[in-house]
């Protein structure tokens, strides 16, 4: 349900972008346009199809799946309190001779 249209709307642009290498009057460009269109609508059926049925077919049973988990969830997230203090007054600007970069 979340994953689904962006799967679709990532799919639908890329075949887009590859579908105007059809125009092409160059055979290798064209060819290519015609192999990756192709495969994105492939690799699109196949994600909203496929994926869903494997991951069903591999799930372990640890989490029961009548409960669903959010991020509310979790008594902890990353702060900014968590960041290490850089003191910038150590920070040493010094100015480039080009000796470094052999120039």
């Amino acid at each position: 349900m979340e994953t689904g249209p962006s799967i679709i709307y990532t799919s639908a642009t890329l075949f887009v972008g590859f579908v105007i290498f059809i125009g092409s009057s160059f055979g290798g460009t064209k060819s290519l346009g015609i192999l990756m269109s192709f495969s994105m609508l492939v690799a699109m059926v196949t994600n909203l199809t496929l994926l869903p049925a494997l991951l069903n077919s591999f799930d372990s049973g640890k989490v029961p799946k009548n409960e669903i988990f959010s991020l509310g969830d979790y008594d902890r997230f990353y702060l900014e309190d968590d960041d290490e203090e850089i003191d910038v007054r150590q920070i040493a600007v010094r100015k480039n001779t080009g000796a470094d970069t052999g120039l």
